[in-house]
Formats: structure tokens, C-alpha cells, sequence
């Protein structure tokens, strides 16, 4: 079975991979046919070719760069489009004289182009051939490098598909992914509020947050600070975000923190401060580099929460473990992709990844809430029933019915957690005793598993708050004596009526006089070599105190200091009472008296 088991769970995670794979795979960036794109673009002075796609940073003096293509009209279609896959920061557009972006400004504002671009070209404005396409981009360090992925043109069609596949792969699922963070947050937000005593609820939302602050970035067509600094504040959200999730399950999990785990995190908040400070960002190496380490951090942070919380359920664990594995697996794919492949880039599925991890985390915390409300309802159902039955028998008003309801709950679940124990250990200890008793009947075991059994259950009937009286108690443990006693050819006298009154304010200081008198009964079938056995009670200076006497051969020296009659010592003095041991009154056997003020 659990060779089986193990193999569905390796079959299981193959599937989940192999779906993970496929859908990473599907969300490669859709390319246009290489023949209606250009593979370069001319400068303004016509002597500089440059490739496309390219990056520049901006030299200091500088304030924009043109960039020209001719072209012929697309042959076969009515309609014609310009497509530009991915520009930045920003750029206008102009074909033939006509400014095809007549809302844009070089010179002001700080904006950014975001997602691919779809210009579509009039009918008159389009010559059969030497159409003058240029290209102007600011250069401002301010916004930023300078990027330009693909330039198309070709019929309307096939460039419309492309862009709407790249848009929503880069604009609308992140779009789409901020609606469903926000809704989660204002769900969140609602719980914290109803369950103030949840901080991981507060964790949560400070996740939902930062990545709504990221996706924000993503979407966000104004940089309202310097570019640099704009894209190292995001960075950051990315690094407090992991920080938070970490907390989150900590919490979650209730696992205490590793110093070391915040010293990985702040070194990896210093090494972006620096790699911002020197103008590594941006850079191919660096970056890989950098993210690859950020990754590592987080996969080593899951694992370590993952290896310590082995108490938490299987289920959440194997959801937290694969929704952090999907989420990594994006950002890292992400972030290669845009660097080692621009054309195939997967851009935008950095977004569906955190999304379907805080979905999920959003799912196992709503979870236990719902968990947490009906154990609530089902406690305050149960509390007004006993609560009913307990007014109208209480004169004496609400406080002495609260007493007597929560006396009646804590009897219960006493009785419930005794009665688990009885059935579970109980039972298999009886099977070993049986077992020993036709396998080996003269064994001493079988005695000392008997005695443990008679212990548990004086234990049980000590903690039973049915019998009120000591009179009763002492009546219940003269029943559960009565067959060993019989089984020894001893003939026990019980006179303890004088206790019958008594009333019984400690479960605890009553179990231990059950295991002092029980000490004593035994002692007397395995030593005394008796035939009677009496147990009196007297009140002796306003105090109850019960004698254990036998007609035996007496206690020998050696036998004085037994850890057994130590024990009883022991257990006496933590009642604040007395025990006292030696021959009886009449010179014969032993006769034991125990003391004690109040019980």
C-alpha cells in the first residue's frame, strides 16, 4: 500500500509538471511572418544601420533618436497595419508625412509605451512603393533605456492576430490578474476584520499588496520618478513580497524563524542597491545572474518551512508546495526568456504565477476560517443547550449557571479524552495481559500490567464527577479492589460511612489518595500473606483519616523503605497531610492511617 501510494504521488507530480511545462510553452510570444517584419532600421543621417530588436542607453547630451524604414505597400489586402512588438520608453510614429501618433509628446511627460502596438494605415495615406516610415524615440536617461523589439508591416489580418495574442500576453492577463488581486484583497480585508486574533490574515494582505504594487508596475503607462529608480522600487516589492510569503507561512504553519533566512533577504536587498547605484540593471548577465540567486533564496526558504512543518496536513503542504513551484518557475522563465530569447520572450507570465499563488494560499486560509466558524457555531450551539438546561435549575441566577455548565463541559471532555485512552491503550494493554497469562501464567508481568490497568482505571473514576461524596468515591474503589482482593483468599471490611457527607472539591488531590490506597491494598495481597484486610475511616481532629490494616506477618525492616510506601509518603505530603505505618493494634500485621485536611 504505501509502494502504491508513493507511486501515485510521483505520477501525480509528473502530470502537474508536464502541465506546468505545456503551459509555459503556450505562452511563448507570437511572432509575425519574418517576411513582413524588418531585420534593421536607419539612422536620421542615413549612414548608421541599426538591428532589430535592440537596446541603447542613452548618451548624456542627447535628446531623441529617429529612425527611418522604406517600405512597399503590402501586395494582396485592402487593409494594411504597422505592428511594433514592444517599444520604450515611448515613441511617435510617423508614415509619410502623417503623424500616426498625434497624442504623444518626445519632450514631455513621463510616460512609457507598455504591450504591443497597432497602428493602423489609411488608404490614401499608403503609396505602392517608397513609403517613408520614422521611428522617434526620446533620450533621456530619466526614462530609461532605449528598446525596440519588432517593427511589421503587412496586412491587417494576420498583424491584428499577432497583436492581440502578445496583448493579452503582456497587458490583459496582467490586467485581468490586479482584478482578481484587488478582489482578494478586499476578501481578505473583510476577514481580518472578523477574525482580528488571525494575523496571518495581515501577512496576506501585506502579500496581495506588494504584488498588486508589481502588477501595477507592469500595467503603469507613467514612470512617476526616475526610470532607474522606478524599476528598483518594483524589484524590491518582488523581494518583499518573498520576505512576506515566508512570514505568511511561518504563521501559517506555526514554525518559528531562522535568523539566517532575513540575512539571505537583506543581502539580496543590498545587492540590488547596488546593482542600481553602478547601472547593472537592465544588464543581461547581471540580471540572470541576480534573479537566479533571488530564486535560490526562495526555493531554499519553502523548502525549510516545508521539511519543519511535517505536522501540517499533507494536502495543504502539497498545494503550498507546487503553487510556490509554479510561481518560481514563472519569474524564472520570465526573466530568461525576455533576456537570452526577446523574439519568444514569455513576458507576462510573471503576473498568472503570483496570482495562482496567493489564489491558493487565499484558499487555504479561507479554509481554515470556515474550519475554524463551524467549530465555533458547533461550540456555541452546544453551550446555549447546556446553557438551557442549566437556568431554570439555578435559583441563584446566571453565575451559578455558568459555573455548573462549565463544570459539566470540562466533565465531558474529560471523560472523552479518558475514555480514548481506555479504549485505545486500555484494550491493547488487556490483550498483552491475556497474551502473557496463556503464554507465560507464572510470569510476574501479568501482575504489573494488571496493577496498571487497576491505576487506569482509579484514574478515570477519580476524575468522574457523578459521585460527589468521598463516601462514594471510596464505595467505587472498594468495587474495583474486590476482585484482586478475592483472587488473593483476602477478606476485605470497608467501614467508611463516617465520610459519606464529604464533599469532594479537587478531581487531583482525590486521584492521589486513590493511588496511596491502592499502594497499600497491594501491598497487602503480594506481601502480607493475609486473610482479612480492613479499611476504617475516623475523623481525627476535625480531620478524615482512613486506616488500612491486615492480620498478616507484619512489615519487615527492609520493606520500610520500599520506593512503593516512599511514593505514598511522597504523594501524602503534596496533600499536606500525614502517613504513618507499623504494626498493628493489636501487635499483629500492619496497620497504615493516612491524613490529609481537605481533598
Amino acid at each position: 500500500m504505501a509502494q502504491l501510494a508513493t507511486t501515485q504521488r510521483w505520477l501525480a507530480s509528473a502530470m502537474l509538471l508536464l502541465a506546468a511545462v505545456a503551459l509555459i510553452a503556450a505562452y511563448r510570444n507570437s511572432v509575425p511572418p519574418a517576411a513582413l517584419c524588418t531585420s534593421s532600421l536607419v539612422t536620421s543621417d542615413g549612414a548608421t544601420r541599426i538591428g532589430i530588436p535592440m537596446r541603447l542607453i542613452p548618451a548624456a547630451g542627447a535628446n531623441e533618436l529617429e529612425l527611418h524604414h522604406r517600405f512597399d505597400a503590402p501586395t494582396g489586402t485592402t487593409r494594411s497595419a504597422i505592428y511594433l512588438s514592444h517599444v520604450a520608453p515611448f515613441y511617435t510614429l510617423v508614415l509619410n508625412g502623417r503623424d500616426l501618433t498625434p497624442t504623444t509628446h518626445l519632450r514631455h511627460g513621463q510616460q512609457r509605451s507598455r504591450g504591443p502596438q497597432l497602428h493602423a494605415i489609411a488608404a490614401d495615406l499608403l503609396r505602392s512603393s517608397g513609403n517613408e516610415l520614422t521611428l522617434r524615440l526620446p533620450l533621456r536617461s530619466a526614462l530609461g533605456d532605449v528598446r525596440v523589439g519588432q517593427l511589421c508591416v503587412g496586412p491587417w489580418a494576420d498583424l491584428h492576430e499577432v497583436w492581440l495574442a502578445n496583448w493579452w500576453r503582456q497587458t490583459g492577463i496582467a490586467a485581468a490578474s490586479l482584478a482578481i488581486l484587488v478582489i482578494l484583497g478586499l476578501i481578505a480585508t473583510t476577514l481580518a476584520l472578523l477574525q482580528r486574533n488571525m494575523s496571518m490574515w495581515r501577512w496576506y494582505l501585506v502579500c496581495v499588496a506588494l504584488a498588486a504594487a508589481r502588477l501595477w508596475y507592469v500595467l503603469s503607462t507613467t514612470l512617476p520618478i526616475n526610470a532607474s529608480a522606478w524599476h528598483a522600487l518594483s524589484d524590491l516589492c518582488v523581494l518583499w513580497f518573498i520576505y512576506a510569503m515566508y512570514r505568511l507561512l511561518l504563521q501559517f504553519w506555526s514554525v518559528p524563524a531562522h535568523r539566517w533566512s532575513n540575512l539571505l533577504l537583506g543581502a539580496a536587498i543590498v545587492a540590488r542597491a547596488v546593482m542600481t547605484w553602478t547601472g547593472m540593471i537592465g544588464a543581461a548577465g547581471p540580471e540572470l545572474l541576480y534573479w537566479g540567486c533571488v530564486a535560490l533564496i526562495a526555493g531554499t526558504l519553502v523548502i525549510e518551512v516545508s521539511v519543519r512543518a511535517r505536522h501540517a496536513p499533507l494536502g495543504e503542504r502539497v498545494i503550498l508546495r507546487w503553487a510556490l513551484g509554479f510561481a518560481l518557475a514563472c519569474g524564472l522563465v520570465e526573466t530568461g526568456s525576455k533576456y537570452l530569447f526577446p523574439l519568444q520572450a514569455t513576458i507576462g507570465i510573471y503576473p498568472l504565477g503570483i496570482t495562482v499563488l496567493i489564489a491558493m494560499i487565499g484558499f487555504l486560509l479561507a479554509r481554515r476560517a470556515s474550519a475554524g466558524a463551524r467549530l465555533l457555531a458547533q461550540a456555541t450551539r452546544t453551550l446555549g443547550r447546556h446553557l438551557d438546561d442549566a437556568l431554570p435549575n439555578s435559583p441563584a441566577g446566571g453565575s451559578r449557571a455558568w459555573e455548573r455548565v462549565s463544570s459539566e463541559l470540562a466533565q465531558e471532555e474529560r471523560q472523552h479524552i479518558l475514555g480514548v485512552i481506555q479504549q485505545g491503550f486500555g484494550a491493547r494493554m488487556l490483550a498483552v495481559l491475556a497474551r502473557i497469562q496463556r503464554e507465560h501464567p507464572h510470569s510476574p508481568l501479568s501482575t504489573d500490567i494488571h496493577r496498571a490497568l487497576l491505576d487506569l482505571r482509579l484514574m478515570i473514576d477519580a476524575v468522574d464527577e457523578s459521585c460527589q461524596s468521598l463516601g462514594g468515591a471510596l464505595d467505587t474503589l472498594r468495587q474495583r479492589m474486590a476482585g484482586s482482593l478475592a483472587a488473593a483468599g483476602i477478606t476485605a471490611h470497608w467501614n467508611v460511612e463516617v465520610l459519606a457527607d464529604r464533599q469532594i472539591a479537587s478531581r487531583r488531590r482525590l486521584a492521589e489518595l486513590f493511588r496511596c490506597l491502592e499502594e497499600l491494598i497491594s501491598n497487602v495481597i503480594q506481601h502480607a500473606q493475609a486473610s482479612t484486610l480492613r479499611v476504617e475511616a475516623a475523623i481525627h481532629n476535625g480531620m478524615p483519616m482512613l486506616s488500612v490494616s491486615d492480620d498478616g506477618h507484619g512489615l519487615a525492616p527492609a520493606q520500610r523503605g520500599g520506593r512503593g510506601l516512599r511514593n505514598v509518603e511522597l504523594r501524602m505530603q503534596a496533600l499536606e497531610g500525614s502517613f504513618t505505618i507499623g504494626a498493628g493494634d493489636d501487635g499483629r500485621g500492619t496497620c497504615a492511617r493516612l491524613c490529609w485536611p481537605r481533598l
